[in-house]
């Protein structure tokens, strides 16, 4: 179960190809992080980042198909969409 679960949360979901998982465990992209303030975005940096700074991005724009969150679901693990959720949940309790 362990196994699955890292294989889901290193994988994502396309928006304009939601019948497909992406998943490579040799992408460096599956240490990046969401922020609602993210620096890059699905094409590259959204400005100049500085050294040492953190690679984040903006989960939302992921696709989130039913299938997809079932799997989740399924083994505890939250989809993209979801991270981004919960994200924006919290800072509106700040605010």
């Amino acid at each position: 179960t362990e196994e699955i679960q890292i294989f889901l949360r290193q994988g994502f979901v396309l928006p304009n190809a939601d019948d497909v998982f992406y998943s490579n465990p040799t992408d460096a992209g599956r240490f990046m992080n969401h922020s609602n303030a993210p620096t890059c975005g699905p094409d590259g940096t959204l400005r100049d980042i500085q050294t040492g700074e953190e690679l984040t991005m903006d989960y939302s724009f992921h696709g989130n198909p039913e299938w997809y969150q079932s799997i989740c679901q399924k083994y505890s693990v939250l989809t993209e969409r979801q991270v981004a959720q919960n994200a924006r949940n919290k800072s509106s309790d700040i605010i």
